[in-house]
């Protein structure tokens, strides 16, 4: 399922976070899983083993911030920035509602449908 495809259906950007962000952790599981993998049958050496590994968790990590600091406001659909990675389950926020820096639109608010993501 696609950005485009999950945007489409009646949903507020608090979900649309959740859903981002969980496609990107599978994205990186599936990243540390082909990296073991490699790791196993084409590595010999130990050094390289370990440096391998460890850029690959770095890759990984750094993948996963910028997808979800990418992630666009369903409204106006510019990029939410940090706050889209404090936003997505801390529980301090959703005492209160968040906003969109750009349109100032709640992130908790339902958005219209959006095909155009």
């Amino acid at each position: 399922m696609g950005i485009g495809e999950i945007a489409s259906r009646r949903m507020t950007t608090r979900q649309f976070l959740r859903r981002r962000w969980n496609q990107t952790v599978f994205s990186a599981i599936a990243l540390f899983a082909a990296a073991g993998l490699l790791q196993l049958f084409l590595v010999t050496d130990e050094t390289t083993s370990d440096y391998f590994l460890r850029a690959t968790v770095l890759l990984a990590f750094a993948c996963l911030l910028w997808a979800q600091v990418r992630t666009p406001c369903l409204n106006c659909r510019r990029p939410i920035g940090m706050g889209a990675l404090w936003w997505v389950n801390n529980p301090l926020t959703a005492q209160h509602t968040a906003r969109c820096p750009h349109c100032n639109v709640s992130i908790d608010r339902e958005m219209p449908d959006r095909r155009d993501l």
